[in-house]
């Protein structure tokens, strides 16, 4: 097992849990409050072309993923200005970039999903979407051609209203067989405990994000070390 991506995604802190994602309410109920993040996904994408560089520097083999919200894109002047960064990159560091789009509710279209993937992957190297582990994916996701997808385990295990184990395998293996039949690349992220990691390494993920087992590096100048 090796390192292939770091990614570059909002977290935050309360009670002394961390916490991956932009919205409590998707990653609880799997809904979001509408609002769009054109603000922090402009500051995370200038994060991220920043830690492009330094991979590139360093000549790590490493590419390096970023996430922008689903709002972003739905909202058509954010995704503009979106899209406007990301062209004036340089076209070097695009290439070093695969670009998650997080948080997608349920009942997204595949013809929308589409839309956004193509006018990321003119500037990136490639789209991943992100869903909500326990919705049902979307009917026709190999219209969407985007090269991986994949969820979130969203509650903390001391959080109330978590799945059961059951039913937390059952989500991941409909989303595997959804995935794998759509020929697309599956990942699982924010995996928190070692009976997550061995049920996740049982169902063949392609790509697993932990803050536990891969703690998350601030500066990839490190690396240079």
């Amino acid at each position: 097992m090796r390192i292939a991506c770091y990614f570059i995604v909002p977290m935050s802190c309360a009670d002394g849990v961390a916490r991956m994602g932009y919205d409590d309410r998707f990653r609880t109920f799997g809904l979001s409050d509408g609002a769009h993040h054109l603000a922090l996904d402009l500051r995370l994408l200038r994060v991220a072309l920043q830690q492009a560089a330094t991979l590139r520097d360093i000549e790590a083999s490493s590419f390096i993923g970023v996430s922008v919200h689903a709002s972003t894109m739905r909202h058509a002047p954010a995704r503009h200005q979106y899209l406007r960064a990301l062209a004036t990159a340089d076209p070097d560091l695009q290439r070093r970039c695969v670009v998650k789009i997080a948080e997608i509710e349920n009942g997204a279209r595949a013809r929308e999903l589409a839309e956004w993937v193509a006018q990321l992957r003119r500037h990136v190297r490639q789209a991943a979407l992100e869903f909500h582990a326990l919705h049902r994916a979307p009917n026709d996701l190999d219209e969407t051609r985007a090269w991986a997808g994949g969820v979130q385990l969203h509650l903390h295990p001391d959080e109330a209203g978590r799945p059961s184990a059951a039913a937390r395998e059952t989500s991941l293996r409909h989303w595997r067989a959804a995935l794998s039949a759509a020929g697309m690349r599956f990942y699982v992220d924010n995996v928190r405990s070692r009976a997550e990691h061995d049920l996740v390494a049982s169902l063949n993920v392609d790509f697993i994000t932990s803050a536990r087992f891969w703690p998350p590096l601030l500066d990839l100048d490190r690396l240079a070390g």
